[in-house]
């Protein structure tokens, strides 16, 4: 009897794990609406003190919403980077067949993209790696070792000073999902690009 119960409280443990992940994103996302002036301050100053960046990766879940339209734009914001994407889960796919052709009326051609996983190489090549949600830097920082310090929020850099710091994913979602993710995403790059401008060369 023991044996044929162990699935279902596994199961069990892992629902419950889940809500929790999820309640304490909501929880964080509130808390975000009075500390992202703070936060965004936090980590502008962390990057200044980091000096110049030469390799960025941008990471979301799946690599073929978020990640890639950002890594696309921040590309065409600047030339002096090296700038590219990945994610956790399902490599070699194209973009998302939704996203693919609203980011093309935003200018950003993803025809081309194919996802691609973060691999332990990437820890030592990239400089800086931009995510999208807590998860994704929670997730880098478990599984790969990579230090906090290089680690931020792409949403910290919103120019709008918007009270969100995470960008959520759009995945299954109709367009009107993508073009916020977008909305949030672009303001950001531009901020972000700011930032660059702002940093010393050497």
């Amino acid at each position: 009897m023991v044996r044929y119960l162990e699935p279902a409280l596994a199961l069990s443990r892992a629902d419950l794990w889940e809500r929790y992940r999820n309640l304490r994103d909501r929880i964080l996302a509130r808390v975000d609406r009075l500390t992202h002036r703070r936060a965004r301050v936090r980590t502008h100053d962390r990057l200044t003190r980091q000096g110049r960046l030469r390799r960025i990766l941008v990471i979301c879940t799946g690599n073929i919403c978020r990640s890639p339209y950002a890594a696309a734009a921040l590309r065409s914001a600047t030339a002096r980077l090296e700038v590219e994407s990945a994610g956790f889960i399902g490599p070699g796919r194209p973009a998302d067949p939704r996203g693919a052709p609203i980011a093309l009326s935003r200018g950003v051609d993803l025809s081309e993209h194919r996802s691609r996983l973060v691999t332990a190489e990437d820890t030592t090549r990239f400089d800086l790696f931009l995510v999208m949600t807590r998860r994704h830097r929670d997730e880098l920082h478990r599984r790969f070792g990579i230090s906090l310090a290089h680690i931020a929020l792409l949403g910290d850099f919103d120019e709008s000073g918007a009270p969100e710091r995470e960008i959520a994913d759009p995945y299954g979602q109709p367009d009107q999902a993508f073009h916020k993710a977008f909305d949030q995403i672009d303001r950001s790059i531009r901020g972000f690009s700011k930032h660059l401008g702002s940093l010393p060369d050497g």
